[in-house]
């Protein structure tokens, strides 16, 4: 049978003619342009050199980036403003924060108290170290001070054991919910003999504890008192500072005798010393 796909001899001329043209036209053409066909499965190198030189680990990119764009001269840290802490490299929240820590601190003291507000790491303060010139602690903020000149109210004492809700609140460091706390446990233990008794109030802590022992005094007339030589155990375990080991205790040893003191209470452990300093003002024999 003859075969309908055999080229004949000219038509083979043709083909290998047609063949040669086009492969000369490849060649001339990538000669001219410096364009060469790209194999799909071969990545090159050089196409990364840019990313390489400018990548967030290179060297380059972190001296760029950590070019500063100020001068640095000395200064006092207690008179820069807001605007001011921007100017030296930190953002507008972090130079709120740095003014508002100042501020709450009443100025900074001495250089390494500007270490210490958080927004500024070991490096930059390293960096602002040898400009920090503090000449005196002072307190600004960014607004205009009052030119008038404060005057100080007379400080006012008030007796805890007597004293009102309304005078209580009047004290500096005690608020609404504290001064209810004061009058509970004052009912509770039957008066204060002592300013320390306030730390056992809730809401009561060091700071407002400093301001208000400044504002108070204590008349130990007012404590409520009860006798040990009358009561039954129960009605003794009822007071606050009276355990019902305690009371036990007071039962067993009043057994015969009336008793003129409670030292027994530390010689047989059942308190320490600093316990029985607590209790002993609440009691009459």
């Amino acid at each position: 049978m003859r075969s309908h796909f055999k080229f004949s001899k000219g038509q083979k001329i043709g083909v290998t003619a047609l063949a040669v043209i086009i492969i000369l036209q490849i060649i001339f053409l990538n000669k001219g342009s410096g364009i060469s066909i790209p194999d799909p499965f071969v990545i090159s190198t050089e196409q990364y050199k840019i990313i390489d030189s400018t990548a967030l680990d290179s060297k380059k990119y972190k001296n760029n980036y950590y070019k500063k764009a100020y001068t640095l001269a000395p200064f006092d840290p207690n008179e820069y403003r807001i605007s001011d802490w921007q100017k030296i490299g930190f953002s507008k929240k972090q130079s709120t924060i740095i003014v508002n820590y100042r501020i709450k601190i009443n100025g900074f003291k001495k250089r390494s108290d500007v270490e210490k507000v958080f927004v500024i790491n070991e490096k930059k303060y390293n960096e602002l170290k040898p400009f920090l010139t503090i000449k005196e602690s002072k307190v600004k903020d960014d607004f205009e001070l009052n030119q008038n000149a404060i005057i100080a109210k007379p400080l006012v004492i008030y007796e805890l054991n007597s004293a009102s809700i309304k005078e209580l609140i009047s004290i500096d460091g005690i608020g609404e919910f504290t001064a209810n706390g004061i009058l509970k446990h004052k009912k509770l233990i039957g008066g204060f003999h002592s300013v320390t008794q306030l730390k056992e109030v809730y809401g009561i802590g060091d700071d407002n504890y400093d301001k208000i022992i400044k504002q108070i005094e204590i008349d130990k007339s007012e404590l409520i008192k009860i006798n040990v030589n009358e009561l039954s155990i129960f009605e003794l375990k009822e007071h606050h500072y009276i355990s019902w080991n305690i009371a036990e205790a007071i039962i067993n040893n009043r057994l015969g005798h009336k008793l003129t003191d409670l030292h027994f209470l530390v010689t047989d452990n059942v308190v320490n010393k600093v316990k029985l300093e607590v209790i002993l003002p609440y009691i009459v024999y």
